[in-house]
C-alpha cells in the first residue's frame, strides 16, 4: 500500500485542473436548475391527472421498470407544459390551485443552484490560490509527533517537557543568572530507547537544572557521569543509591573520599596484552593541534616505546619486587629511578653500563622471565628484549631526552592523590556487565585540574568502551544486564577521543548510549575538525539558544524552509478622487525559513528546541526539577552508606613518596595518614594541615582496599516503588533553590583555589612537627601483609633522616 509522505514536495497544479473546476462552476448551477424543472412538471402533471387537455401528449413513456419508475410512467415536456398553460392563461380554476405546489421544486432547485455556484466558484478560488509546497514542507512538530517518535517515555533520558507546561523565567539583575520557575506541569520529553542524544547548550543557560539533574534522577539503568563540579554528586547520588551502586571517582579528593581505578589491571594477560598496553598509552599521548613536527614526532615515538616495554616488563616479569609496581604510580617510579645519573661518575665501558640505572633496568629485562597465566611467553619475551636493545643502543643524550618526554607524560601520577586513586582498582569493569543491580559511577574533579586528570578519565572511559564492545551481539541482544548511559557534561574538555568517534554508531547494538552536553559546535569542530561524525551518531538534538550565529545558522537550515502564499493588493485612481476606481488583488507562493538564525538566538530561556531525526522540530519547555514534583522530592536524598563493593581496608605503603620535591608539598588541608610501629600495630593517625614548611625526610602511608568477593551487586530497590514513598513527602523548594546556590559558590570557590609550592625554605623539624594536629613517638613502621600478595615495601623512620640542626 502507498504511504503518503507529507514532507515530499508535490509537483505545481495542473492546468487541466483548472479547466475543471471553470466547466464545474457553470454546468452544475445549469444541471440543478434542469432537475428541478422536470421535477415540476413531473409534479404538475400529476396533479392535473395526467388529463390531455392540461398536459398534452407525453414526451416520452418508460417501457420497463427503472429504479423507482415503473413500466408506462410518461415524461412531459417542460416547455409545452409552459405553452399549455400560458394558453388557458391563470384564470383556470384547476391550474390555479395547483401552480404553487407544482413551482415548488424549481424554485428550490434555483436556490440550491445558486448556493452550489458560489461555492464552487470559491473552491476554485481557494484551488488557484493553494499552497503547492514548491519551496519546502517543513512544519513544526506537535505533541502527536512526540509520541509517535517514542519521546513521551517514562523512564529515560529527560529533555524537556512539552509546550503546554508553563514555566516562567525571571533574570537577577545583580548576576545576570535566570531563575526558571515552573508554574503548570506537563508530560516529559524523555528518550528510553537506544538512541544517542547531544546537548548544545551555552554557560549558565539552566542545562543542569532542566535535564542533567533530570535525568540523573529519572533513569533506572546504570549510568556514568562525568561531573567536573561535583554538584551533580551532591544532588542525585543519595536517591540513586537507593536503588544502584553509587561509586565515587575523585582523585583529586583532598581527604581520599574516593574509589580508586587501575587501568593496568583491567589489561588481558594473553594474547591482548599488547593492544590493551596501546591503548594506555594512546590516552597519555594525545596529538597535538596541527600535529607535530618531525622533532616531536621522534621524541614521543620513542617515549611510547620506553614506557610500553616498561610496562610489559612489569606486568609479566616473574619478579616479586614488581608485585605492588603493577600501576602507572609504580611504572612512573621504576622509570624516574632508571633516568638518575650514573651511580660513579668517570666510569666507562662495561663498568659504567653497569653502574647506569637506565642500563640496568634495560639489561634486567633480558634476564628476567616474562610469563602469560604463569605460562611463558616466547613472543612477548622476544618482543621486551627487542624493545629494551633498541634503549640500550641508543645514544644517552637522545635517551635522556626521551626520559624527560616520557616524564612530561607520567608526570601527573606523581601527585600523591593520582597515584593513591590509581594505584589498585576498587570496582573492576565487569562489575557493569555482570551485575544485576545499576551502578552510578560519578567522575568527579574540580574544573580547574579537568586538563591533569583527562587522561586519567580517558582511560577509564575508553577501557570500558572496548571492554564492553568485544566479543560479537546478534541483533535484539544486549551485553549488559543493565543498559548503560554515558552522561558526559563539558564533553569537549575531555580532548579527543578517536576510539569512540569509530564506534559511537554501533556501541548501542551492546546497550552502551551516550548524552553528550557541549556548549557549542565550535568545541567539537576544534576537536574533530569540519567533518565531525556526532550530529550523524546522535538521534536526537536538544538546543537551547545558542551563543554564536554560526551555530543558528547550522540548525536553523537543517530545520529546513517553508512554502506560504504571499499576497499582494496594488490600487489604483485619481489622487484627487474620494475613492480609488481600482483595486488589483493577487497572490504568489514564496520560501520562508521555518526559523531564522536571530529567532533561534532569541529563543526564551524558558524553551528548548528539540530536533530528532525524521521528526519535525519541536519547541519545548525546559523541566524545572526543584519545582517539579516528578523530581523535587528526590533531590538531596540522604545517601546509604552501604559496603556495596565488599573491600576490606588494610594499610600498604604502595609506594614511598618522601615529602619535598617529589612528595606533599601542595597542602592539602584534610589528607590524612596512620603511622605504624614495628609490630604493625597502629600507632596515630594524623591530619596533615599545611606543609609550607614541610620538605624532606618523612614518608606517608596511604590506605587501599582489596577487593574480597566475585564481581557483580545485588539487585537493589526498584525506582518504581522508590517513587510512590516519594510522593507522599512535603515539597522542599526552597532547601532545593538554596542547596543549589550554596554548592554553586562551594565549587567556584573550590576552582578559583591556587597552589603554592614553596620549595627553597629550609626544612625545619620542629616546624614540621608543630604543623599536625596530634604527634607521639615516631617508630619505625611496617604494612600489614595480607594473604596471597607479596609482603609490602618498608620504609623504617631512623633518626638520621633528619638534620642536626633540625634537632
Amino acid at each position: 500500500m502507498k504511504q503518503n509522505n507529507e514532507f515530499l514536495r508535490k509537483r505545481p497544479a495542473e492546468r487541466n485542473r483548472r479547466v475543471l473546476f471553470d466547466l464545474s462552476n457553470l454546468i452544475l448551477p445549469v444541471l440543478i436548475v434542469v432537475i428541478g424543472l422536470i421535477i415540476s412538471t413531473q409534479t404538475y402533471a400529476k396533479l392535473v391527472g395526467y388529463n390531455p387537455k392540461y398536459t398534452d401528449a407525453p414526451f416520452f413513456v418508460t417501457t420497463r421498470k427503472f429504479l423507482f419508475i415503473d413500466k408506462g410512467y410518461p415524461f412531459y415536456n417542460p416547455g409545452l407544459i409552459f405553452l399549455n398553460i400560458m394558453s388557458k392563461g391563470l384564470t383556470d380554476n384547476l391550474i390555479q390551485s395547483v401552480i404553487l405546489q407544482s413551482l415548488f421544486p424549481f424554485l428550490v432547485s434555483a436556490g440550491i443552484s445558486i448556493v452550489v455556484f458560489f461555492a464552487v466558484s470559491a473552491i476554485r478560488g481557494y484551488g488557484l490560490n493553494k499552497n503547492d509546497n514548491l519551496y519546502g514542507t517543513s512544519r513544526w512538530g506537535t505533541e502527536k509527533d512526540i509520541k509517535k517518535f517514542g519521546l513521551s517515555e517514562k523512564r529515560g533520558v529527560v529533555l524537556a517537557e512539552f509546550q503546554k507546561a508553563d514555566v516562567r523565567a525571571k533574570v537577577n539583575p545583580k548576576n545576570t543568572s535566570i531563575q526558571l520557575s515552573l508554574k503548570k506541569l506537563a508530560p516529559l520529553i524523555c528518550i528510553a530507547g537506544n538512541t544517542n542524544v547531544l546537548m548544545i547548550a551555552p554557560t549558565r543557560s539552566g542545562k543542569g537544572v532542566g535535564s542533567v539533574i533530570p535525568t540523573a534522577l529519572n533513569f533506572p539503568w546504570s549510568i556514568i557521569f562525568f561531573d567536573p563540579k561535583g554538584e551533580l554528586f551532591n544532588i542525585t547520588s543519595g536517591f540513586r543509591s537507593k536503588f544502584s551502586v553509587v561509586l565515587k571517582f575523585a582523585p583529586k579528593n583532598p581527604d581520599g573520599n574516593t574509589v580508586c581505578f587501575n587501568p593496568l589491571e583491567e589489561i588481558h594477560l594473553d594474547n591482548r596484552i599488547v593492544s590493551d598496553v596501546d591503548l594506555v598509552i594512546q590516552n597519555l599521548f594525545e596529538e597535538a593541534k596541527g600535529g607535530e613536527n618531525a622533532n616531536s614526532q621522534f621524541f614521543n615515538e620513542n617515549a611510547k616505546d620506553m614506557i610500553k616495554t616498561t610496562i610489559l616488563h612489569i606486568l609479566t616479569a616473574d619478579n616479586p619486587e614488581y608485585a605492588d609496581k603493577k600501576n602507572l604510580p609504580g611504572v612512573f617510579e621504576i622509570m624516574s629511578l632508571a633516568a638518575k645519573p650514573d651511580e660513579e661518575e668517570g666510569q666507562e665501558g662495561e663498568e659504567q653500563k653497569k653502574s647506569n640505572p637506565g642500563d640496568k633496568l634495560f639489561g634486567e629485562m633480558f634476564e628476567t622471565r616474562h610469563l602469560l597465566q604463569g605460562q611463558e611467553a616466547p613472543w612477548l619475551q622476544t618482543l621486551i628484549e627487542a624493545g629494551a636493545g633498541r634503549m640500550l643502543q641508543m645514544n644517552p643524550k637522545v635517551r635522556s631526552d626521551v626520559f624527560s618526554t616520557v616524564f612530561s607524560k607520567l608526570q601527573l601520577f606523581s601527585d600523591p592523590l593520582i597515584a593513591h586513586a590509581t594505584g589498585h582498582s576498587d570496582f573492576k569493569l565487569d562489575d557493569f556487565v555482570t551485575s544485576d543491580a545499576p551502578i552510578s559511577l560519578y567522575l568527579v574533579v574540580p574544573f580547574a585540574h579537568v586538563d591533569v586528570i583527562a587522561p586519567v578519565f580517558k582511560l577509564l572511559i575508553n577501557f570500558m568502551l572496548r571492554r564492553f564492545s568485544d566479543g560479537e551481539t546478534s541483533y535484539g541482544e544486549v551485553k549488559l544486564k543493565n543498559r548503560l548511559l554515558f552522561m558526559l557534561d563539558e564533553f569537549p574538555v575531555l580532548g579527543n577521543f578517536p576510539f569512540l568517534v569509530k564506534t559511537m554508531g554501533i556501541l548501542a547494538g551492546y546497550g552502551i548510549n551516550f548524552f553528550l552536553i557541549c556548549q557549542g559546535l565550535n568545541q567539537l569542530v576544534d576537536i574533530y575538525g569540519q567533518n565531525h561524525p556526532f550530529l550523524d551518531h546522535c538521534k536526537t538534538i536538544c538546543i537551547y539558544a545558542p551563543g554564536k550565529i554560526e551555530d543558528a545558522k547550522a540548525f536553523t537550515e537543517a530545520i529546513g524552509k517553508e512554502s506560504v502564499t504571499k499576497e499582494s493588493i496594488s490600487t489604483s485612481g485619481s489622487r484627487y478622487a474620494v475613492a480609488l476606481n481600482n483595486l488589483n488583488a493577487s497572490s504568489q507562493e514564496v520560501a520562508r525559513d521555518l526559523m531564522n538564525p536571530d529567532e533561534l538566538m532569541h529563543l526564551p530561556p524558558s524553551e528548548a528546541l528539540i530536533m530528532n531525526q525524521g521528526m519535525p522540530a519541536y519547541i519545548a519547555k525546559k523541566v524545572v526539577y526543584y519545582d517539579d514534583p516528578r523530581f523535587k522530592n528526590k533531590a538531596y536524598s540522604v545517601r546509604d552508606e552501604k559496603d556495596w563493593l565488599r573491600f576490606k581496608w588494610y594499610f600498604n605503603p604502595l609506594f614511598t613518596l618522601p615529602i619535598g620535591k617529589n612528595g606533599i608539598t601542595i597542602g592539602y588541608p584534610s589528607l590524612k595518614f596512620t603511622i605504624y610501629r614495628t609490630d604493625n600495630k597502629e600507632k596515630k593517625t594524623y591530619r596533615y594541615r599545611d606543609s609550607g614548611n614541610c620538605k624532606k625526610g618523612w614518608i606517608v602511608l596511604f590506605t587501599r582496599r582489596k577487593r574480597s568477593m566475585e564481581t557483580g551487586f545485588e539487585p537493589l530497590n526498584t525506582m518504581e516503588r522508590l517513587e510512590g514513598e516519594l510522593k507522599a513527602l512535603p515539597s522542599n523548594k526552597g532547601k532545593l533553590v538554596g542547596r543549589e546556590k550554596e554548592e554553586s559558590d562551594k565549587n567556584q570557590k573550590q576552582n578559583n583555589m591556587t597552589v603554592n609550592d614553596n620549595e627553597d625554605e629550609n626544612f625545619n623539624i620542629v616546624d614540621y612537627l608543630e604543623s599536625f594536629a596530634d604527634i607521639e613517638e615516631i617508630s619505625p613502621f611496617q604494612g600489614e601483609m595480607i594473604d596471597g600478595e607479596p609482603p609490602p615495601t618498608t620504609v623504617p623512620l631512623t633518626p638520621d633522616v633528619f638534620s642536626s640542626e633540625a634537632n
